[in-house]
């Protein structure tokens, strides 16, 4: 992560934090530093940058896009901490950060919005409300999976839409911008595309965690899969009962399982890698695809 750009959401975060306690804002920024160092920095501080310069936009400033950045490292370090109370069980010493977090991210996502309405004379949809709720649904209907656990196999449409929903707060910088800068078209395909990129975003996660998914009663695509061709139709018959998954139920998820979730994550960079095309050329954004894509053949 360049320096300069570390220095620009300091300067915004203290700006932002400046009526919080000192020890509270000290550790907030200390999540944030390390946010900065993971992989996924560079990307989710820089997607708002892309977008714009994706779709040439030119009244928009370069404080506007800074703002968008620091909001969406927020949101994404308060929906990490939060996921990771919920599948762990760890880490609810944190949970006031991530409230305040997810918070400061709101406020200066509708911020934004408020000013971008009224600077291109659009009506204010409230995006940021309809995508926080869009979330915070989505948290609680795979919390309450989770508890009663799943009695039959839901719809695969129905898993990706789940999949996809409970990280578009990711999205809502590109969302913003397009909505209030951009006509229909760009908003179409903007929606399209981040529906796409997220969804094989999550499955590629949840292709690796598929064990921990199944001690932690998560329905996932690749489980999914798993219940389908183990011929089983709830997640509690795949708890393990040893140390250990049974040999028998790995090799199923190896050998027949993972291919299919390689098979749709790359279908879904595919649908997301149109989208982008229809709204022009963008290497930045095209390297963060093929970057996803899994490179190994299928049959293997």
């Amino acid at each position: 992560m360049r320096k300069s750009r570390e220095k620009q959401l300091h300067a915004l975060f203290k700006k932002e934090t400046i009526n919080l306690p000192v020890k509270i804002a000290c550790l907030i920024w200390k999540n944030i530093k390390l946010f900065l160092k993971s992989k996924s920095a560079k990307e989710v501080v820089n997607i708002n940058y892309f977008w714009a310069k994706l779709l040439r936009i030119k009244d928009l400033k370069n404080s506007e896009i800074n703002s968008l950045s620091l909001a969406t490292a927020e949101g994404w370090i308060a929906y990490s901490i939060i996921d990771d109370i919920n599948d762990k069980n760890n880490g609810s010493d944190l949970l006031a950060i991530a409230n305040i977090m997810s918070r400061l991210a709101f406020n200066t996502f509708r911020d934004c919005e408020v000013s971008f309405a009224a600077r291109n004379h659009k009506v204010d949809k409230n995006l940021c409300l309809r995508i926080f709720n869009m979330v915070d649904q989505s948290c609680y209907i795979e919390s309450l999976d989770k508890k009663y656990f799943s009695k039959r196999l839901i719809n695969k449409n129905i898993c990706l839409e789940k999949t996809f929903k409970k990280s578009i707060g990711y999205a809502l910088g590109p969302i913003l911008i397009t909505y209030y800068f951009c006509g229909v078209r760009q908003q179409k395909y903007t929606y399209k595309f981040f529906k796409n990129y997220i969804t094989a975003r999550q499955l590629h996660d949840d292709g690796l965690d598929w064990k921990e998914d199944i001690i932690e009663n998560n329905l996932t695509m690749p489980l999914r899969f798993l219940l389908a061709e183990s011929g089983y139709k709830n997640l509690k018959h795949l708890q393990p009962t040893e140390s250990n998954l049974d040999v028998q139920m790995i090799q199923i998820y190896t050998k027949r399982c993972l291919p299919k979730t390689y098979k749709l994550i790359n279908s879904r960079l595919d649908e997301a890698l149109l989208n982008l095309q229809i709204l022009g050329k963008s290497p930045d954004i095209s390297n963060i695809l093929d970057k996803l894509r899994i490179k190994i053949p299928l049959n293997k």
